[in-house]
């Protein structure tokens, strides 16, 4: 098995990554990104147990993962990592197992990874835990460029799913700080709105997205605060991406443009210009039927979260 990360600038982790990785992987490769910071050091400093591969920058999010991984890994077999995870070790073990037992019956393997965000994690119950195809054979499987959804089995009874367990898992230790998650997520945001759904139901999905999140928070207990405020807001951001995408990117610079110069024209150097157009190709969009209900009614939502959490929160008066 190939244990494989890219790195960029993970001198603070990677650590961590490298010393259980080079116990138990046949090799251990990183393919790195031009680090600056000391990541490239560290990793040679395990001499052969690491192989690195330097490789041109990419944002993160967008790495090439259909011609990097199978260039670079010599084992069929790649567990997929990067510098935010540790496994335990029954998780190492059980996908031995699996492999030693039926990997020639599969393409790819379905990794529990216990979710945190911010030194938290959620409850396992209430989508702590998220299943990733990050065990995979580097021929069978179908490795694609979508985000989040870059492993895929071409035949779906060909897959394996590990069942969680608080020994068995992956823990996916990501965004330490609120300025960490945002760099993070307009990374992602740039690879999302590549998708090919319609506009609409890109936009759709969004909010449903949120609104099925805020029917889960308060099961959260006191902690579900930043979880809420992250991940819908990340569906916020997608849902603001696929709008500037559907009207043009640059439309609102050349907006702004054509303003400044037809007010310096008309009052400033008396040069008659046209009217300005006011209308908004992309507002459709936002202002579907279908979409504004939604809308309106997923405002309300925290207001009512926060009423709720602080309701529950109340000290008792002495006497009760």
């Amino acid at each position: 098995m190939t244990f494989l990360i890219f790195a960029y600038n993970e001198a603070k982790r990677i650590r961590h990554v490298l010393d259980h990785a080079q116990k138990w992987a046949k090799e251990v490769v990183v393919l790195d990104k031009g680090s600056t910071d000391g990541t490239l050091e560290i990793c040679r400093s395990y001499g052969d147990r690491v192989r690195v591969v330097s490789i041109p920058f990419s944002e993160r999010g967008h790495e090439d993962y259909s011609t990097l991984i199978p260039q670079n890994a010599t084992e069929d077999w790649i567990f997929l990592s990067t510098c935010s995870e540790v496994p335990t070790r029954k998780l190492i073990e059980k996908c031995q197992e699996i492999l030693a037992t039926k990997g020639d019956q599969l393409d790819l393997i379905y990794v529990p990874r216990l979710m945190y965000f911010f030194g938290m994690h959620r409850s396992p119950e209430n989508g702590g835990v998220a299943y990733y195809p990050f065990l995979f054979h580097k021929s069978r499987a179908l490795i694609t460029l979508e985000i989040h959804n870059n492993f895929q089995a071409r035949d779906a009874t060909r897959t394996y799913r590990i069942p969680y367990a608080e020994d068995c898992c992956v823990h996916h230790m990501t965004h330490p700080t609120v300025r960490s998650f945002w760099l993070a997520s307009l990374d992602y945001f740039a690879m999302e709105v590549q998708k090919d759904d319609p506009p609409e139901k890109a936009i759709r999905d969004s909010f449903k997205n949120i609104e099925k999140l805020s029917k889960r928070m308060l099961l959260e207990g006191e902690s579900w605060l930043p979880f809420y405020c992250a991940l819908a807001s990340y569906e916020m951001g997608k849902a603001l991406s696929v709008w500037e995408k559907a009207q043009g990117p640059d439309r609102a610079a050349q907006k702004y443009e054509e303003l400044a110069r037809h007010l310096v024209a008309g009052e400033w150097l008396g040069t008659p210009s046209t009217p300005l157009v006011k209308s908004s190709a992309g507002a459709r969009i936002f202002n579907s039927r279908a979409l504004k209900p939604l809308i309106v009614g997923l405002a309300k939502l925290p207001y009512l979260l926060v009423k709720l959490s602080l309701a529950f929160q109340k000290p008792k008066i002495k006497g009760d």
